[in-house]
C-alpha cells in the first residue's frame, strides 16, 4: 500500500524544471518560424512545396551562409526535398518578407494514405546590433495525404 502512495505522489508532482523547459526549446525568442505544406494532399510521383515563413525580431537576420536546411527523420525513401527557393536582401541575408518554398517530391512507389513528416529545420540567425550569431533547431511535424 505504501508503494501505491509513493507512486501516486510521484505522478502528482510538477515536472522537473529542466523537463518543463524542453518544450520551450521548440520556440526561438528572436525568430518566429511557421512551416506548413502548400498542398495537404498530393499524388504519388508529384511535387508539392513546404512553405517556411521566418519572422525575425527587429535587428535580427537569417543568414544564408551557412544555409538553412531541412532534414526529414523518417520516410525518406518516399519523400525527397529539392533545392529551396528564396531571395536575399541587399546585404545577403534571407529576405524574410518572402516565404521560402522548399520542393517536396513524392516517389511514384508511395501507397495512398496519410504520412507524418517529422524532421528538423536548422537555421542560423544574427543580431545586427550586438554582433552575435546563433544556430536554432526548429522541430517540424507535417501531415501529408497521398491520394489514389
Amino acid at each position: 500500500m505504501k508503494f501505491f502512495f509513493v507512486v501516486l505522489f510521484t505522478l502528482l508532482l510538477p515536472p522537473h524544471p529542466a523537463l518543463a523547459d524542453a518544450k520551450l526549446a521548440e520556440e526561438n525568442e528572436y525568430v518566429k518560424c511557421e512551416i506548413v505544406l502548400q498542398q495537404k494532399e498530393l499524388k504519388a510521383g508529384s511535387t508539392g512545396y513546404v512553405l517556411i515563413s521566418f519572422k525575425p525580431k527587429r535587428g535580427i537576420h537569417i543568414t544564408t551562409d551557412p544555409p538553412f536546411r531541412i532534414s526529414l527523420d523518417t520516410v525518406q525513401q518516399f519523400f525527397r526535398l529539392g533545392k529551396a527557393l528564396f531571395s536575399k536582401d541587399a546585404r545577403g541575408y534571407l529576405n524574410s518578407q518572402e516565404t521560402v518554398r522548399q520542393p517536396l517530391m513524392v516517389a511514384r512507389t508511395v501507397t495512398p494514405g496519410t504520412y507524418r513528416l517529422g524532421g528538423t529545420l536548422i537555421y542560423y540567425y544574427c543580431s545586427e546590433n550586438d554582433g552575435w550569431c546563433s544556430r536554432f533547431k526548429q522541430p517540424i511535424e507535417l501531415t501529408l495525404t497521398i491520394a489514389k
